[in-house]
């Protein structure tokens, strides 16, 4: 969502006098205004300039105001700075969620101002991308556009607002990596095959837990179980049908996974036994293997 301009007038019947008169002005396809006109009558205005990582450094204007935007590591703006020592800084604070503390003055950026998410609104939203964002409930004001982005429709970054933070208003800073890393190489081969792989893993983990026909049993089950929710949670529209399937297929990939974990632990304390610590060496022991017992778990 980007704002071209607005007005903001007063009055009442056929008499308003306009109080403010605003323009953006964008370099780019992103919303982050380059610059902006405070007052389209005097031509007042204000130039975002952006430091070596992309987050807003400082504002300028016309005659060289220039005001340091120190920011947080979350990227909130703690400390407006101006340059000219006639004028006093601005401590700004707010909590997790950007409400701003009680009596503190409005300002343009605060919460998450480094990447420019503008609090310039009549009712104090913030203009967080594609929806409004309501600091004081936590919420969006909209549904979300993208299915599954956050917790619900209108949550905010699953409650976490200290760790996350959704920018565009669509994901989740956690869900936007998770979405990167599926479309990398790794992560297409993985959701291509994350049937097979959970199943796998779950026949591994019985088979070190259990062995004989209750591992088998568990294997079998853990992986026809672990393959129909990699199958349904991986693809939301697949039919129940192939669900089944993919349970089917699962349980005889994790019989195989409970067969060689269960073999290499067996064979794992069979080592053991025969090369079990003797006159304080390891020495090995050589022992008839009908009287040797097998390492018991």
């Amino acid at each position: 969502m980007r704002f071209r301009s607005w007005k903001v007038e007063t009055g009442s019947g056929s008499n308003w006098t306009q109080e403010q008169s605003k323009l953006n002005h964008y370099d780019g396809d992103g919303d982050n205004p380059r610059w902006i006109v405070e007052d389209t009558t005097t031509g007042a205005l204000t130039r975002n300039v952006e430091s070596a990582t992309g987050d807003l450094a400082a504002t300028t204007g016309k005659t060289g105001d220039t005001v340091l935007q120190l920011t947080a590591i979350h990227g909130d703006v703690a400390l407006q700075l101006p340059l000219d020592t006639s004028k006093a800084p601005v401590a700004l604070d707010n909590d997790e969620y950007g409400d701003p503390r009680a009596g503190q003055a409005a300002t343009r950026y605060n919460r998450l101002g480094a990447k420019q998410r503008s609090t310039e609104t009549l009712t104090g939203l913030t203009l967080m991308g594609v929806r409004l964002y309501n600091p004081a409930t936590g919420r969006f004001l909209s549904m979300d556009p993208v299915y599954g982005g956050n917790a619900n429709a209108y949550e905010y970054v699953n409650a976490d607002p200290i760790n996350r933070y959704d920018l565009d208003g669509k994901w989740g800073w956690f869900k936007k990596k998770w979405k990167g890393f599926r479309k990398s190489r790794v992560g297409r081969w993985v959701h291509r095959h994350r049937v097979g792989l959970a199943a796998g893993a779950a026949g591994i983990g019985c088979g070190l837990i259990s062995m004989g026909l209750a591992g088998t049993a568990c294997a079998v089950a853990a992986g026809m179980i672990a393959a129909g929710a990699a199958k349904k949670l991986g693809n939301r529209r697949a039919s129940w049908g192939s669900v089944d399937r993919a349970a089917l297929y699962g349980g005889g990939v994790a019989s195989l996974g409970w067969g060689l974990s269960a073999g290499t632990r067996y064979g794992a304390g069979r080592a053991l036994v025969r090369w079990a610590p003797l006159g304080g060496r390891h020495t090995k022991r050589w022992t008839s293997h009908r009287r040797s017992r097998s390492w018991r778990w």
